[in-house]
């Protein structure tokens, strides 16, 4: 289950680099790109 584990890295990755963002897209944005 390594892939799995690398993906809940990402995504956990993925959601600390959203919270630091101080230029947060919306979900909007994000759905229309």
């Amino acid at each position: 289950h390594r892939s799995v584990n690398n993906f809940m890295v990402n995504i956990m990755a993925a959601v600390v680099a959203y919270c630091l963002n101080p230029n947060k897209p919306t979900f909007k944005n994000l759905i229309a790109n």
